[in-house]
Formats: structure tokens, sequence, C-alpha cells
């Protein structure tokens, strides 16, 4: 499976690095959910 992460792919403060940040720590939970 790909993952994107990016504060392009944020819902919330996207094109700031908060949205990167959030995207990310979204993109983790995914992953560790499998």
């Amino acid at each position: 499976r790909v993952h994107w992460a990016g504060t392009e792919t944020a819902t919330r403060w996207s094109g700031y690095l908060e949205g990167a940040v959030r995207a990310g720590e979204r993109a983790a939970a995914e992953v560790l959910a499998g």
C-alpha cells in the first residue's frame, strides 16, 4: 500500500508546516493500523 503524507494532503492547515506535521501523524497512524 501507498500512504501519502505532506502539507498538500492535510485536511487542515494545508500549505503550512503544521499541515505537514498533521498529515505525517495521520499517515503514520494509518500505517500502524494496517
